[in-house]
């Protein structure tokens, strides 16, 4: 994550619009698809390493392998509205966007074993490491972008 990122790219083709997207893109394999998540009203990076739930597994896992913060990337997770942070060795931030991109709530440094607030509008919502949603700026109303990359460059 970066202080100011300047998001001067090409956004046209590279937005990720939820799990019909996925349903197409995804590989049989499940290997793993990579993108950022792009904070578009300020001008900002919130996760430049996010992985993108697209398998049940990579759902019901989500960050669980992690040991600690510092070592995990943002989990994207399309078509949820609530989560939870049971088997968690340490706090996530939450947030949670609608339909245009536009944030609806955040949830910061939730501990584990706790359930997350429900929000019924949520399209999507991004789990990262505590502390990142407030490095980052992000507030309920901002637009958002989750952007595929790939390998290297680009993740997705």
């Amino acid at each position: 994550m970066a202080e100011s990122d300047s998001l001067e790219i090409d956004l046209g083709s590279r937005i990720i619009e939820g799990r019909d997207y996925l349903r197409r893109t995804a590989d049989p394999q499940g290997s793993p698809l990579w993108a950022k998540i792009l904070n578009l009203t300020r001008g900002r990076t919130i996760s430049d390493r996010a992985l993108v739930a697209v398998t049940r597994r990579q759902r019901m896992r989500g960050l669980l392998d992690y040991e600690r913060a510092e070592e995990a990337c943002a989990l994207v997770l399309f078509n949820c509205r609530n989560v939870h942070t049971f088997g968690m060795k340490f706090p996530l931030d939450l947030i949670f966007w609608g339909k245009e991109g536009e944030v609806l709530r955040n949830v910061s440094a939730l501990p584990p074993g706790r359930f997350s607030p429900l929000v019924w509008r949520a399209r999507g919502m991004a789990e990262l490491p505590a502390g990142v949603l407030s490095a980052s700026g992000t507030r309920p109303g901002d637009r958002i972008a989750v952007v595929r990359t790939g390998e290297t460059e680009e993740r997705i």
